[in-house]
Formats: C-alpha cells, sequence, structure tokens
C-alpha cells in the first residue's frame, strides 16, 4: 500500500469514526470508486472524469479537516481539496 493510499484510507476511517457514515475508498483499474450512503462517487485518473458526488465527498473530507486543525484558519478549502484530489490520484499506479 502506498503512504498517500494509507493516509487517505485512515482520513476516511476517522472520518466515518466521527460522524458515524460509512465511506469506502478503493482503487480499482484506474478509477477510484466512493461508497457513501448507499452512492456510489468515482474519479477515473485516465481522464480525470469524476461525477457530482465526488464534489461532496471531497466537500466532507475538506470539512473533516479543516476540523482537525482549528489554529490554521489561513487555510483555504480549495487548497485542502486540491490535496486530497491529488493524493487520491496518486494512490493509483
Amino acid at each position: 500500500m502506498l503512504q498517500n493510499e494509507y493516509f487517505v484510507l485512515s482520513l476516511a476511517k476517522k472520518f466515518s469514526k466521527k460522524t458515524n457514515k460509512m465511506m469506502l475508498i478503493y482503487p480499482k483499474n484506474n478509477i477510484i470508486k466512493f461508497y457513501l450512503h448507499n452512492k456510489i462517487g468515482y474519479v477515473n485518473k485516465k481522464n480525470g472524469t469524476s461525477n457530482n458526488l465526488i464534489k461532496n465527498i471531497f466537500f466532507l473530507f475538506v470539512s473533516f479537516k479543516n476540523k482537525e486543525k482549528k489554529k490554521k484558519k489561513r487555510k483555504k478549502k480549495h487548497v485542502l481539496h486540491t490535496q486530497l484530489l491529488f493524493l487520491c490520484y496518486n494512490t493509483i499506479i
């Protein structure tokens, strides 16, 4: 398992524990799928396509990340969004 893949998975685990929501992330054939409340979100690494659910999930990630770092209020949400998206893209070899 890659280091950044572990980071994303652990982030999802922490998030699901904090909110009691089920979220699974796994790479498969250049596509990362997200399961959230029986809905499926996906990101395709090859062409960069995704569905609308992916935005909601990354928003949840960003919200969770911001709660963890309350002292650093200067970081903008879209910056964290980009970092997490990059991490997820890198989970696929």
